[in-house]
């Protein structure tokens, strides 16, 4: 078990939090027994796995490509049907 001294705060260092959340996202592997393996408890290793700053370092495929947007102005029929009002069909019974 990893512990900070003396004062305020985590008694866990940020790496060791940092490394049971990555140990916890293994495959087979459960939190609580990363939990048990440790001991700490389970609810700060869930609480740690919610905080992004113990989240392992995103790769440069996190899920965002470049696009370009190229000819026409493509927002033109958007902007001119949200502006106009719709009109609802009634019929006289």
């Amino acid at each position: 078990m990893s512990k900070c001294r003396g004062g305020r705060g985590s008694k866990y260092t940020d790496e060791f939090k940092r490394r049971l959340v990555a140990e916890s996202h293994g495959d087979g592997v459960s939190v609580p027994m990363v939990s048990r393996r440790h001991g700490v408890p389970t609810n700060r290793i869930f609480a740690w796995r919610g905080d992004a700053r113990f989240h392992p370092e995103a790769s440069d495929d996190a899920g965002f490509i470049a696009v370009e947007i190229s000819g026409g102005d493509h927002n033109a029929a958007a902007v001119q049907s949200a502006a106009q009002p719709a009109t609802i069909p009634t019929s006289s019974f």
